[in-house]
């Protein structure tokens, strides 16, 4: 791992509420997901901080909604995948932000785990709006990013959100930065 980037690993989680950015733009048709692995590749971090006590939010965008609600690209489909897999109930905002999602935070225990809805329902979040990272940040102490495959975008819940919590790697996100690290300095021909 790079001395410029720090791992979740080295963090006091205990009773911190924790928002992971995950990418589960998973494929679905008529409301059933057809490939699950971008869901089992961040259950490393999820299972981690669970065990390690902290309060975990998890939000993550689906297709290209273009900033409006559209019932096709609601992540609520994984919820059931996630509960399944973490073997522990997820519970399911309907927003991303705002009053009823700040309950939502503030309510969870040790161990309990959010789900948000689709952060590209708002069009602040691929213009990369500093007032909507912060709104996406309320409730929560520390951001965690597990999304390799979407750290290449200026995004709020990507960039403008490290600007309102202490940022940490995932587990996801470290093992891809060490794969990439070993063939492009590690090549031998």
């Amino acid at each position: 791992m790079t001395s410029s980037i720090k791992s979740i690993i080295n963090e006091n989680v205990l009773d911190k509420t924790v928002l992971i950015r995950a990418d589960l733009n998973v494929p679905i048709s008529n409301g059933k997901i057809l490939d699950q692995s971008r869901v089992e590749r961040v259950t490393p971090t999820i299972n981690f901080l669970k065990l390690s006590g902290a309060k975990i939010v998890i939000c993550s965008h689906l297709g290209r909604p273009n900033g409006k609600y559209n019932k096709k690209y609601t992540l609520k489909p994984l919820v059931e995948i996630l509960s399944n897999i973490l073997q522990t109930n997820v519970r399911f905002s309907v927003s991303c932000i705002g009053q009823d999602t700040l309950n939502f935070k503030t309510s969870l225990k040790a161990g309990e785990i959010l789900l948000l809805e689709n952060v590209r329902f708002h069009e602040e979040e691929t213009n990369n709006s500093l007032s909507f990272a912060k709104k996406l940040s309320e409730g929560c102490d520390l951001f965690v990013n597990d999304a390799f495959s979407c750290s290449h975008r200026a995004h709020s819940s990507l960039c403008k959100i490290t600007e309102f919590l202490p940022s940490f790697a995932g587990l996801q996100l470290e093992t891809e930065i060490n794969a990439l690290k070993k063939v492009t300095t590690e090549i031998k021909k």
